[in-house]
């Protein structure tokens, strides 16, 4: 049986709120957050903000240069609040993100959940 992970990362950006969110809430974006190594492709024509039920389809190379597709829906939504995406197909067994935003003293807070599970059962959990 495989287990769920979960991945926690806080920042602190001395933005206001609405730009913050602005940014991370187009997802052309994931292009400059991600590391170049990734390489990265975005397959799908996105323009502004997430939406519910938003599919964007991905092209990487994680490991070895070895290409992974995948897909992510944008399952929640709530402005300056949080976005949720939800891996539909891909390189994990399961893989939920999700992006909160608080507004704090001096900028934005911005918490990273990530619940995920690896692939391949026994030989993911070494992996892992």
């Amino acid at each position: 049986m495989s287990h769920l992970y979960t991945l926690r990362q806080v920042h602190k950006l001395p933005l206001p709120i609405e730009t913050t969110w602005n940014f991370f809430a187009d997802a052309s974006n994931l292009l400059i957050v991600n590391p170049p190594h990734l390489d990265l492709k975005i397959d799908t024509d996105i323009e502004g903000e997430v939406q519910p039920g938003q599919f964007i389809n991905f092209k990487m190379k994680p490991m070895l240069g070895i290409g992974v597709s995948w897909v992510s829906k944008i399952t929640h939504v709530e402005r300056y609040k949080l976005f949720v995406d939800e891996q539909v197909t891909g390189p994990f067994g399961f893989w939920q993100h999700q992006h909160h935003f608080k507004e704090v003293d001096g900028g934005t807070e911005v918490t990273d959940l990530i619940y995920y599970k690896m692939p391949f059962r026994n030989l993911g959990e070494l992996a892992a």
